[in-house]
């Protein structure tokens, strides 16, 4: 796996990985989360298989409530 980091002006610190042959650019880096996230369109460029179900629900900074797929 390959990474570079580059701080927006915004403050909020972005990555570029590579994994495998797969390139993600401008990701987010939050070294304070305890959640790891992946974008489904990553996860479906990285062929993982078929997703598991899950009963988490996010409750995010901004009060919003997100579900993921799995």
């Amino acid at each position: 796996m390959q990474v570079s980091f580059e701080v927006q002006r915004s403050g909020c610190p972005t990555i570029s990985v590579m994994i495998g042959g797969t390139v993600v650019e401008k990701a987010l880096l939050d070294l304070g989360a305890s959640v790891n996230l992946l974008p489904y369109s990553v996860y479906k460029q990285l062929g993982l298989g078929e997703l598991k179900p899950t009963s988490i629900t996010l409750s995010l900074a901004d009060r919003s409530v997100k579900i993921p797929r799995g």
